[in-house]
């Protein structure tokens, strides 16, 4: 896609020649400050590996870092198939970020019951089961092209950051 400046970008263009938008730019930030205490909790649990509570911790901030690259993939899909791929595949990390996060609310607080924990884990695995055996997804199952938008998924093409009252 050719860059072509118009006198809104004319002043933006003096400083990048493709600039971001705010949202690719705060989940970019989201990410990496997820990725941050990752790496940093995996170290601590390279160095004590009897303390599974840091590897839990650590598996997820990657979850949450991956959420937020599907999420920002999916801002940014110009077609409907990409898009309803982009669902599809973030329930993968977001079964590991429930399941490392109760596990790591088990390990750590010493809270809650062992079958309290399995009847997240049960349902969870099986919805992420499903979700892969149904077309699109288990969540959204028709996504039509409409002008703007990702059919019944109500989701713009493009980031409308006018929206939000910014620029």
């Amino acid at each position: 896609m050719a860059f072509v400046e118009t006198a809104e970008t004319a002043e933006s263009s003096r400083y990048s020649r493709y600039p971001m938008s705010w949202i690719t730019i705060l989940w970019s930030m989201i990410a990496a400050a997820c990725l941050t205490l990752a790496a940093f909790y995996f170290v601590v649990w390279h160095k004590q590996r009897e303390n599974w509570v840091h590897l839990l911790f650590s598996s997820s901030a990657v979850a949450a870092a991956a959420i937020a690259g599907f999420e920002l993939a999916m801002i940014h899909a110009k077609t409907v198939g990409q898009y309803e791929a982009l669902v599809r595949w973030i329930h993968l990390p977001a079964w590991v970020l429930i399941v490392s996060l109760v596990g790591f609310v088990r390990l750590y607080l010493h809270a809650g019951r062992r079958w309290l924990a399995w009847n997240i884990y049960g349902p969870r695995t099986l919805v992420l089961i499903l979700n892969f055996s149904f077309r699109p997804n288990l969540v959204d199952r028709r996504c039509e092209s409409r002008e703007g938008t990702i059919g019944s998924c109500r989701v713009p093409l493009q980031p409308q950051p006018a929206v939000f009252g910014l620029p």
